[in-house]
């Protein structure tokens, strides 16, 4: 899915009544930042924001 739209629209489907609290524990074994900052993301980069 890149870091387009695409992926957008889906993390914002599954993320649907998600939080993103999760323990230090889960944090310490999760390869992939919480949804909330993914978007952010995807946003900066479909905006050009590269850095």
């Amino acid at each position: 899915m890149g870091f387009g739209p695409g992926l957008y629209r889906a993390l914002l489907v599954l993320s649907n009544g998600a939080t993103d609290n999760m323990t230090l524990s889960q944090r310490l074994q999760s390869t992939h930042p919480v949804t909330r900052d993914r978007l952010k993301r995807i946003v900066e980069i479909m905006n050009g924001q590269n850095s």
